[in-house]
């Protein structure tokens, strides 16, 4: 029986290794989920191998093994994960979290505390976040394509 693996959409920091593994379809049983899904299949056993958050691995209780020489990373800023806010930033009382991307979701928890020390409501939503809410935040390449369209101020 093929090795079970979850891999990510072909979203743009991914697409180097999920194309890879298109390459060799006898290798593996692929299927396609948001990291978050990965994470849960991997801990229930659904799966046998994923490409998870990062996070997922400092938080689980099972024990994992990281595949050597492999890793979606950055040198530089990292323009997947955005923040957009519809008022400056410590005026913001509630943020819209993309269940897709924990990873994501936990930096900027810390950050908003460590950096900011500021303490918004953290909502956790799906990818289509509502526009009543005054921070959503856009995971991957929905963020190069939602900051396309945005109208509002850039701050770093």
């Amino acid at each position: 029986m093929k090795p079970r693996l979850g891999a990510v959409p072909p979203y743009l920091n991914t697409q180097p290794l999920v194309v890879a593994l298109e390459r060799d379809p006898a290798t593996f049983a692929l299927s396609y989920l948001v990291p978050s899904r990965c994470a849960r299949k991997l801990a229930d056993g659904t799966i046998d191998v994923g490409i998870i958050p990062a996070i997922e691995y400092a938080r689980s209780a099972r024990p994992y093994w990281i595949v050597p020489d492999i890793a979606i990373g950055s040198q530089g800023p990292v323009m997947t994960v955005r923040l957009f806010c519809r008022r400056p930033l410590p005026q913001v009382e509630r943020i819209a979290l993309d269940t897709s991307s924990r990873t994501s979701v936990a930096l900027l928890s810390i950050l908003l505390r460590e950096k900011f020390a500021l303490d918004p409501q953290l909502i956790e939503a799906p990818p289509d976040w509502r526009p009543c809410w005054s921070a959503p935040t856009r995971p991957c390449s929905s963020a190069i394509r939602f900051s396309r369209t945005w109208t509002g101020n850039w701050r770093a």
